[in-house]
C-alpha cells in the first residue's frame, strides 16, 4: 500500500533529553525560518534514566505542550519508558516517514540559520534523482572551501555531519544495513587495494584504522553502527556524497559536556578543540547555487589542516598490518592481548 504523502515539505525530526535550554534555542532558531510556516515539527522526549534527570524533563515535557503557531504543525511526543538516543532517534523517523516524504533529523544541541529549512528543501529536491547523493546536511566546517564564485552548496566526500541533516530513504536505508553488518570492516582491505582508503580525510582514516584493526572481542562501534563517521568512510568506500552549504546553516552547542559522545571543549586535552558552540552560521539571503570545481585535493588539504589527529600511532598500526598480512596480524595481537 502506498502511503499516503500530506506534504510536499520535509518534516523536522528533533529528539530531546536533559536539556531545556538547549532545545528553547532551537526551536526558537526554527521559528525564526522563512520555511517554518511549511514545515510539520515533531519533537521525541525520552522518559528519564535517572532521578536526576526528572525535573529537567518534566521541563521539556510542558515547554513543547505549548504554542507554536510559526510552523504548519507541532507534534510533541512524551515517550513513557527510556529509549535511548538511537532508538528514540529510530522509533520517531519511522513514525514521521508514515505520512512524509522524508524528515530532517535533529538532536536538541543544535541552532540553525533563518534559511536553514529552505536551503534543506530545496537541496533535498535538486539532488533527489542523483543516485549518487544520499544526504543533504545544514552543517559545513568552518572552512573556506575551494569553490565557484558565488557557490552556496557543495557534493564532497571529506565530511559527514548529521546535526541537522536529511538521509534520503530511497537510497540510504540499504547502505545503512551495509555497516550495520560490518560492510565497512569486511572492506577494509579492498579500501586498502582500490586506493579509496588514500581518499579519506585524516579523521576518517584514523577512525576506520583504529576500529577496523580492532580483534573481534573489542567493541567496533564507530564504524558497525551508523554515526556520521561511519557515513563518512561509506561516501568515500562506496563512491556517494553528502551535499553540504558552503558556509554552516547550523551550529553545535553540545560541546559543553551536557552530551553523550561530545566532549566539553574547555576542558578537553584532546588532539581537537575547537569550540562548536562559537562558530558563525550564514545569516544572508537564501541563494541556491552548486559548485562546479570539484576541487577535491585542495578543500581535502583544508579539511585536514581544520579537523587534525595525531596519526602516528594508527599509522603505525596500518604498516605492522601490510607487513604481516591480515591472519599473522590479527594472531600476534592475540598472543599479546593473552600476555596483558
Amino acid at each position: 500500500m502506498q502511503k499516503e504523502i500530506n506534504s510536499d515539505y520535509l518534516a523536522v525530526a528533533i529528539i530531546t533529553y536533559n536539556r531545556i535550554n538547549h532545545l528553547k534555542k532551537l526551536i526558537a532558531s526554527l521559528q525564526k525560518n522563512t520555511f517554518a510556516k511549511f514545515t510539520d515539527v515533531y519533537v521525541a522526549v525520552d522518559f528519564p534514566s535517572r532521578e536526576q534527570d526528572k525535573q529537567a524533563n518534566a521541563e521539556i515535557c510542558e515547554f513543547i505542550k505549548g504554542e507554536f503557531p510559526e510552523f504548519k504543525s507541532f507534534t510533541p511526543i512524551i515517550r513513557e519508558k527510556n529509549y535511548g538516543p538511537g532508538p528514540n532517534a529510530v522509533a520517531l523517523r519511522a513514525e514521521i516517514l508514515k505520512t512524509h516524504k522524508d524528515c530532517i533529523f535533529m538532536e536538541d544541541d543544535l541552532e540553525v540559520a533563518p534559511n536553514f529549512l529552505e536551503y534543506m528543501n530545496t537541496a533535498y529536491d535538486y539532488y533527489k534523482d542523483d543516485p549518487t547523493v544520499i544526504s543533504i546536511s545544514g552543517y559545513s566546517y568552518p572552512i573556506d572551501y575551494v569553490v565557484d564564485e558565488g557557490a552556496t552548496c557543495m557534493k564532497q566526500q571529506l565530511q559527514m555531519r548529521v546535526w541537522g541533516a536529511v538521509q534520503y530513504q530511497s537510497k540510504y536505508p540499504p547502505l545503512r544495513e551495509y555497516i550495520i553488518q560490518g560492510g565497512l570492516v569486511k572492506d577494509f582491505d579492498y579500501a586498502l587495494k582500490s586506493k579509496k582508503f588514500n581518499r579519506l580525510a585524516n579523521f576518517a582514516q584514523f577512525t576506520y584504522i583504529h576500529n577496523a584493526l580492532k580483534l573481534l572481542d573489542e567493541p567496533n562501534n564507530f564504524i558497525t553502527r551508523a554515526t556520521d563517521e561511519a557515513i563518512r568512510i561509506l561516501l568515500t568506500v562506496k563512491g556517494y556524497y553528502q551535499v553540504i552549504p558552503t558556509k554552516s546553516l547550523v551550529k553545535n552547542n553540545g560541546y559543553d559536556g551536557t552530551g553523550i559522545t561530545c566532549p566539553d571543549v574547555k576542558n578537553w586535552h584532546g588532539d581537537f578543540d575547537y569550540d562548536y558552540g562559537s562558530q558563525k552560521v550564514d545569516l544572508g539571503e537564501f541563494r541556491f547555487q552548486p559548485d562546479t570545481l570539484n576541487e577535491f585535493k585542495k578543500n581535502k588539504k583544508l579539511v585536514n589542516k581544520f579537523d587534525t589527529r595525531n596519526m602516528f600511532k594508527v599509522r603505525l598500526k596500518l604498516f605492522f598490518y601490510k607487513l604481516l598480512g591480515k591472519k599473522l596480524y590479527f594472531s600476534i595481537r592475540k598472543k599479546i592481548k593473552k600476555v596483558k
